[in-house]
C-alpha cells in the first residue's frame, strides 16, 4: 500500500483540535500525579512507593474493562459519520450501563483480592512499606464507579468530536484531587497522617463530584451529544450492546494483555533486587521516572490517538475508506514530528529532571529514574506515530487484529526480553529499562504493518 499523507490546512486543524485537549488532560493527570509525588515524598520513598504500588496493582482492573468505552467511541463516532445521530444517542444511555457494570465489577474485585495481588506482584516488602500499600488498597476501590463513569462520558462525547469538555471535567477533578492532596498531606490535615489513604480517599469525593458536573451537562441537551431523558432508553438493549461489544471485547482483551504485562514487568521490577531496601528505592525510582516520562511524553502526545480514532472512524462510518487512510497517516505523521521534539527535550534534560521531582533526597533514586527518562525519551520520539496507528485501528473497528498484536509484543516480546536483560545477563533493574525502549520499536513495526495493509478497510460496526 502507497503511504497517503495529506497537509491541507482543515485536516490539521481537525487533528490538532481533537488532539489538544487529550493531551493536556493527559498532562494534567501526570503532572497532578507529580505533585502527589513530591508532597509524598516529605514523607520518605515508603509513601511514595506505596501509592505506586497500589496503583500498579489496581491498574489491571480498571485498566481491562476500560476497553468496553473504546466501543463506544467507534460506535458514536461512525454513527456521526454516517449521519445517524439517534443510535449515536442511544448509544450514551447503554455506555452508562457499561459504566455501572464495568465499576462494580472492578470494585468487588478490589476489595477481594487488591491486598493478595499486592503480595503477588511485589513479594516481599518492608512492614512499614506493607501496611501503608494495604491501607490505600482497602479505600481506592470505593472510586471506580464514578472513575468508569466518567471514562463513559469522555469517550461518547469524543467520539462525536468534542474532546473539550471531558477537558473541562478533568480540569475541575484535578483541582479537587490536589486541593485535597494539599490538606491531608501538608496542610491543616496532615497531623491526622493519613497518608497513602488520604491519597485513596481524595479520589473517591472528587470523581463522585464531577461525574455529577458531567450528567447534568449530558441531560441539559448543551452539548453536541445529549443523554436521553426516557427511563426506557436505559434499559439494556442486545442489539446495540452487541454492536459495541464486537468492538469493545477485543479490546478489553488487548487491554488485559497490556495490563497484565505491564504488572508481570512491574513483578520484575521489583524482584530485580533481593535487599528490601534496595527494592524501596527501585519502585521509587520507576514511579518518579515513569511519571514524569508520562507528563512530559506521552500525555502531550495521547491525543493523536484519540484524533486519529475519531476520524478514520467517521470517515469509515460515512463509506470513504481512502479518506480514512490519509487521515490515519497524517494524523501518524504529525505524532512523530510532536514526539520527536519532545523526546529529544527530554532527553537533554534527563537528569536534572530526576533531581527536581525526587524529594526523598536518595541519589540512587535520581540516578535510576533519570535512566528511565533516558529511554522513555527515546521511546518518546516513536510514540506518537504508534498511538496515532493503534487509533486509527480502533476507529475502523479493527480491534481484533490489535489483540493478536498486543499478545505477541507485550506478553512474549516485552517480558521475554526484561527477563533476559534482569536476571539471564545479570543487568537488574536497568536491563528491564532498556527491555521497554525495544519493545515499542518492536510493536511500531507490527502496527505499522497492519495499517498499511488496508484489511480493515472492509469492516463495519
Amino acid at each position: 500500500m502507497q503511504l497517503q499523507l495529506s497537509w491541507d490546512r482543515k485536516l490539521a486543524g481537525a487533528i490538532f483540535g481533537l488532539a489538544w485537549p487529550v493531551a493536556i488532560s493527559s498532562t494534567i493527570l501526570s503532572a497532578s500525579r507529580l505533585v502527589e509525588i513530591a508532597l509524598l515524598g516529605q514523607l520518605g520513598a515508603r509513601a511514595v512507593a506505596a501509592v505506586g504500588v497500589g496503583f500498579q496493582v489496581t491498574f489491571p482492573l480498571t485498566m481491562i474493562l476500560d476497553g468496553l468505552f473504546i466501543g463506544c467511541r467507534t460506535f458514536v463516532a461512525q454513527a456521526v459519520g454516517g449521519g445517524r445521530h439517534g443510535e449515536a444517542e442511544e448509544a450514551v444511555a447503554q455506555s452508562f450501563l457499561l459504566a455501572a457494570f464495568a465499576g462494580l465489577t472492578t470494585m468487588l474485585v478490589g476489595f477481594g483480592l487488591g491486598p493478595n495481588l499486592a503480595r503477588l506482584v511485589v513479594g516481599e516488602m518492608e512492614p512499614q512499606l506493607a501496611a501503608e500499600t494495604m491501607w490505600f488498597l482497602r479505600l481506592l476501590p470505593l472510586a471506580f464507579i464514578p472513575w468508569f463513569w466518567q471514562a463513559a462520558f469522555a469517550a461518547v462525547l469524543s467520539g462525536a468530536g468534542d474532546t473539550r469538555r471531558p477537558l473541562a471535567l478533568d480540569v475541575v477533578m484535578w483541582t479537587l484531587v490536589l486541593g485535597w492532596d494539599w490538606l491531608v498531606l501538608a496542610g491543616p490535615l496532615a497531623p491526622l497522617s493519613l497518608g497513602a489513604g488520604g491519597v485513596a480517599l481524595g479520589r473517591l469525593w472528587s470523581r463522585l463530584a464531577t461525574v455529577l458536573l458531567g450528567l447534568g451537562l449530558l441531560l441539559s441537551g448543551r452539548l453536541v451529544l445529549k443523554a436521553p431523558r426516557r427511563l426506557a432508553a436505559y434499559r439494556p438493549n442486545p442489539r446495540l450492546l452487541r454492536r459495541i461489544l464486537r468492538v469493545s471485547l477485543p479490546t478489553c482483551g488487548t487491554f488485559a494483555i497490556w495490563a497484565l504485562s505491564d504488572t508481570a514487568f512491574y513483578s520484575i521490577l521489583a524482584r530485580a533486587a533481593l535487599d528490601p531496601a534496595e527494592k524501596s528505592v527501585n519502585l521509587a525510582a520507576y514511579s518518579i521516572g515513569g511519571t514524569v516520562g508520562g507528563f512530559l511524553i506521552f500525555g502531550l502526545i495521547g491525543g493523536f490517538g484519540t484524533a486519529s480514532s475519531v476520524l478514520v472512524g467517521q470517515s469509515q462510518g460515512a463509506g470513504r475508506p481512502e479518506e480514512a487512510a490519509r487521515r490515519g497517516w497524517t494524523t501518524g505523521a504529525y505524532g512523530l514530528l510532536v514526539g520527536a521534539i519532545l523526546g529529544l527535550s527530554l532527553l537533554a534534560a534527563a537528569t536534572p529532571l530526576a533531581a527536581l521531582f525526587n524529594r526523598t533526597g536518595d541519589r540512587a533514586v535520581t540516578n535510576l529514574a533519570a535512566l528511565l527518562l533516558v529511554v522513555q525519551a527515546l521511546v518518546g520520539t516513536i510514540t506518537g506515530l504508534i498511538m496515532a496507528l493503534e487509533g486509527g485501528l480502533m476507529g475502523a473497528g479493527d480491534t481484533g487484529a490489535l489483540f493478536l498484536l498486543g499478545l505477541v509484543n507485550w506478553m512474549v516480546v516485552r517480558l521475554g526480553l526484561s527477563a533476559l536483560l534482569v536476571f539471564g545477563l545479570g543487568w537488574g533493574i536497568k536491563g528491564a529499562f532498556w527491555a521497554l525502549g525495544l519493545t515499542h520499536l518492536i510493536y511500531l513495526g507490527m502496527v505499522g504493518a497492519r495499517f498499511a495493509s488496508g484489511k480493515w478497510k472492509a469492516i463495519r460496526v
